[in-house]
């Protein structure tokens, strides 16, 4: 049994996608273990996988194309790949700092 840690970036993170060997700039608006939410503007050509970049938090993952919505485009990670350690790391982290954010106020 997995648990999905989830944290939502409010600002959206600048990032990059690569689908069908292309790089995009793009931004993500929700991240957790089991995928995003990415901000896209351009059209994906019909690919249904890529890869999401996001150099801030040195996290490098596959993903494959759950559904899209206009220019949001929704992702979903592969558990047992190695690199969703760093994005657990990273949900983590920022689903600590909202915790504290809420406790504040």
């Amino acid at each position: 049994m997995s648990t999905t840690l989830h944290a939502k970036l409010i600002d959206g993170k600048p990032c990059t996608v690569t689908v069908g060997g292309v790089v995009q700039a793009a931004r993500v608006v929700n991240l957790s273990t089991g995928g995003a939410t990415i901000s896209l503007t351009a059209e994906l050509g019909g690919e249904t996988s890529g890869i999401l970049c996001i150099e801030q938090h040195n996290i490098r993952i596959p993903f494959v194309v759950r559904n899209v919505d206009g220019d949001a485009v929704r992702v979903k990670f592969d558990e047992a790949d190695p690199a969703i350690a760093a994005v657990r790391a990273v949900v983590e982290k920022l689903s600590a700092a909202l915790q504290s954010l809420d406790t504040a106020a």
